[in-house]
């Protein structure tokens, strides 16, 4: 699977919102849900599927700074609008909501994590299942240009049969000027039922 997403994020205060609109080519009998290929059990034949994908859009909102031993917290939610034909998506409407926490633990060492629940659409061939969410990271920052960490996903079985989904996932992000960055990240799976490899690469422009 090929993803390139041109991605668009605002901040305002304490308040953020982002969408996200793929380019998507897959090779094989599936269809992303969860930002992973599920295979339809009603093929197995190998297919070369490509074109635009879902349309994601998640926002969130601040609760709090960081206070002492506080940490900040963060209430968000996510959309997956079905914009991807039938052969890249399921068709249906997805949601998400989440609580994320961060927390500065030392001079440039932040922890971060968060719990959600999520909604999947189910198409007319196979049933989804909503399930229980979690992130959990570290983020390194040895200058002011430069963040490194990696960060750990869970979620519970999409469809009955499979096992729950567990990724970790390394990056590095270095900043050139206050206008340009760039992210590089890789990802591996902790068992058969997630992706067992995958790379990537993000260039940011702020304003």
């Amino acid at each position: 699977m090929w993803s390139i997403p041109v991605e668009a994020k605002l901040r305002s205060g304490n308040f953020r919102i982002s969408a996200s609109l793929p380019y998507v080519s897959i090779k094989g009998p599936g269809r992303v849900i969860g930002g992973v290929v599920v295979f339809d059990p009603s093929s197995t034949t190998p297919v070369n599927s490509s074109g635009i994908g879902d349309l994601t859009i998640s926002s969130g909102y601040l609760l709090n700074r960081e206070s002492g031993a506080l940490p900040a917290f963060e209430l968000g939610g996510t959309v997956k609008v079905p914009t991807a034909s039938a052969l890249i998506g399921t068709g249906e409407v997805d949601y998400s909501v989440q609580m994320s926490a961060f927390k500065t633990v030392a001079p440039g060492t932040m922890l971060f994590g968060s719990v959600g629940y999520s909604w999947l659409g189910s198409p007319a061939a196979y049933q989804l299942n909503n399930g229980i969410t979690a992130t959990a990271g570290i983020n390194f920052k040895p200058s002011s240009q430069t963040d490194l960490g990696a960060s750990f996903s869970y979620r519970e079985p999409v469809a009955n049969g499979l096992e729950s989904q567990a990724v970790i996932a390394p990056y590095l992000t270095q900043r050139f000027s206050d206008r340009f960055g760039i992210t590089v990240y890789g990802l591996a799976g902790l068992n058969k039922d997630s992706p067992r490899l995958g790379a990537g690469v993000r260039l940011s422009l702020f304003n």
